[in-house]
C-alpha cells in the first residue's frame, strides 16, 4: 500500500512540473494561483525563455556592429 501511494505521489509531481514547465505557474489549474505569483498566464516558461535569449541575441549583434562602426572609422 505504501509502494502504491509513493508511485502516485511521484505521478503527481511529475504531472504538475510538466503543466508548470508548458504554461507557466499563472496558467496552471485554471489560473488559480496566478494572483499569489506574477507571472503572466498567457506566455509559457519556454516563451519567456526564449524571450529573453532573443532579446539578448540582439543585444550582442548591436555591440558588434557598433564595434565594425568603430573599427571602420578608425581606419
Amino acid at each position: 500500500m505504501g509502494r502504491l501511494f509513493t508511485i502516485i505521489v511521484i505521478l503527481s509531481a511529475i504531472w504538475v512540473g510538466v503543466e508548470v514547465y508548458t504554461k507557466g505557474v499563472g496558467g496552471v489549474f485554471g489560473g488559480f494561483f496566478s494572483s499569489a505569483f506574477e507571472a503572466p498566464a498567457e506566455r509559457s516558461t519556454p516563451d519567456r525563455a526564449a524571450d529573453a535569449f532573443q532579446r539578448a541575441y540582439n543585444k550582442s549583434e548591436q555591440r558588434v556592429d557598433r564595434l565594425l562602426e568603430q573599427k571602420s572609422l578608425d581606419e
